[in-house]
């Protein structure tokens, strides 16, 4: 029996709200905006799984349903959760490095915060993963097998922004930018989904 996309995502969104508990309280202010903006983002995140096609967060969820990963449908919530912060603080990098999306969050909040925020997702991230082991829902190498892919993802993402930040790319650097980010994000959800 298939769990609807809908189903999945509030599960999936309830783990990145419960993850701001992980957050700090002082001083005042970072877990605020954290969570002023993962409220929007989850808020879009739902609205998008009530159309017509499965937003992107569901893609681990559909790759491990497809693997037969049923019995740890909760884990598999979390890995999804803590993809999906990585793509938030990936996606508000690139916004403000690019400078091209407009009512993006650096424009609202300045270039330091939206950084310093989109740091404090990719270590939430990671601290949603450990959280795992934590609460026994996966064996500890498993989750250190994990963090290790979202961590070589992160670098493979890096690197392909460093050169997409540069003036002189023909189309086989955009093919090459494209395959270390939005590729290595792609190939992560499905892994972490099958993991």
């Amino acid at each position: 029996m298939s769990i609807p996309i809908g189903e999945h995502v509030e599960q999936i969104c309830g783990v990145m709200e419960s993850s701001l508990a992980l957050c700090p309280d002082e001083p005042p202010g970072w877990r605020a905006l954290a969570t002023t903006v993962l409220d929007e983002h989850t808020a879009q995140l739902r609205r998008h799984a009530r159309g017509p096609h499965p937003p992107w967060v569901a893609l681990p969820i559909l790759v491990h349903e497809a693997v037969g990963g049923e019995q740890r449908l909760q884990s598999a919530y979390c890995v999804a959760a803590a993809w999906e912060l990585g793509n938030m603080a990936a996606a508000q990098l690139d916004a403000w490095q690019d400078q091209d999306t407009d009512g993006a969050l650096w424009q609202q909040t300045g270039p330091g915060r939206a950084v310093n925020l989109s740091v404090g997702l990719i270590g939430l991230s990671f601290r949603t993963l450990s959280g795992l082991a934590e609460a026994e829902l996966l064996p500890a190498p498993m989750v250190v097998e994990l963090q290790q892919g979202f961590a070589d993802t992160l670098l493979h993402m890096v690197a392909g922004q460093h050169a997409d930040l540069g003036d002189d790319l023909d189309l086989e650097d955009y093919q090459a930018v494209t395959v270390a980010k939005t590729g290595s994000l792609f190939r992560l959800g499905s892994w972490s989904g099958a993991v």
